[in-house]
């Protein structure tokens, strides 16, 4: 998972709107979980494959 990736979830699931979902224990026992079981990579080459630039993470 690339670090843009990583902190686009963090980011996503820090929103209000997931509050009634799960609580920030939840979440942050879930980042944990998340971080432990994926491989970080950097990123080396950018390529663009969608139109949208926010979608080429």
């Amino acid at each position: 998972m690339s670090q843009a990736i990583w902190q686009e979830i963090i980011e996503i699931l820090a929103r209000p709107k997931f509050e009634k979902y799960v609580t920030a224990i939840e979440r942050d026992l879930f980042l944990g979980w998340l971080a432990e079981s994926v491989d970080f990579i950097e990123i080396s080459k950018t390529i663009v494959a969608c139109r949208d630039a926010k979608d080429d993470n």
